[in-house]
């Protein structure tokens, strides 16, 4: 599967052929498997939500919520995603609704209010680069959970439903840097990132990440991440509170994804760097 956002599992084919087969397996067996049959899926749908309470440290500020609520379409050959969010932060007067589509020729996104680049209702940003951006904007990517929970093996514990094994490591003790290197890491963290902390100034204070694999399909079905950071930055204390959950479902079952003729014909392009630079 490609990252969008959650690098390819090695897997065993054989492990992952039909549903009474699925029992009995280890840790290992389990992610590989899934990993191999993820791997097939040509298309998918997903829901994230994600709440992120920043401590600033600042009375004048007080803590900062923001909290994103998404559904996405995704196909893999070629790879395009249509993407709607609503994002509400402290800074915005109201709701923010994000609409986007990523194709071979860029990314079309709605031009949201506050960001000033342009007076068009649509913008064009050619190129690629959308998966890193889309990558640090959810937080969340399923291949990646299961890349980390395999190189941190020892310490996940799997529980059995009927349906489903459930697959979770936890602990105040994480290995910062070993997560930090990971693809995962390199994602929940991209914010402290931003303001150029290192593993040297990051505490992480809780961490939980629960996975579930369905096991007929072994296809992974839901994720959950909580995770309490702390960082110090010029002397201060920061730190981040972050709680994300992800569906994702209707295998194969997506559609072509194309933008609308009238979006196409009417965005502005801009360039990638106007973006960033956007308060």
């Amino acid at each position: 599967m490609k990252k969008f956002g959650l690098t390819a599992v090695a897997a065993a084919a054989v492990l992952a052929a039909c549903g009474e087969g699925n029992d009995n397996m280890s840790v290992e067996e389990v992610l590989s498997a899934s990993g191999e049959n993820m791997e097939e899926v040509d298309s998918y749908r997903a829901d994230v939500t994600m709440t992120q309470l920043i401590g600033t440290g600042e009375a004048e500020l007080g803590d900062l919520e923001i909290s994103m609520e998404s559904t996405m379409e995704i196909t893999q050959d070629p790879y395009h995603l249509y993407q709607n969010a609503v994002v509400s932060d402290p800074f915005a007067e109201e709701e923010q609704e994000i609409e986007m589509y990523h194709v071979e020729e860029g990314e079309y996104m709605n031009n949201v209010v506050g960001m000033d680049v342009s007076d068009a209702e649509w913008l064009f940003i050619p190129g690629d680069g959308l998966e890193e951006d889309l990558g640090q904007d959810m937080q969340m990517d399923p291949t990646e959970q299961a890349d980390y929970l395999q190189e941190v093996a020892d310490d996940v514990v799997m529980n059995e439903t009927d349906d489903t094994y459930v697959l979770a490591v936890s602990g105040e003790d994480v290995d910062i840097m070993e997560l930090m290197e990971s693809d995962l890491g390199e994602d929940v963290l991209s914010d402290f990132d931003d303001v150029g902390a290192s593993e040297e100034l990051l505490e992480v204070d809780h961490f939980h990440m629960e996975v579930v694999i369905d096991k007929e399909t072994l296809y992974q079905t839901d994720a959950n991440l909580e995770m309490v950071i702390e960082i110090e930055e010029m002397g201060e204390q920061v730190s981040m509170e972050q709680d994300m959950a992800m569906t994702l479902y209707d295998f194969d079952e997506v559609g072509e994804i194309t933008v609308p003729e009238e979006i196409v014909e009417n965005a502005e392009e801009i360039d990638q760097e106007d973006m960033m630079m956007t308060p």
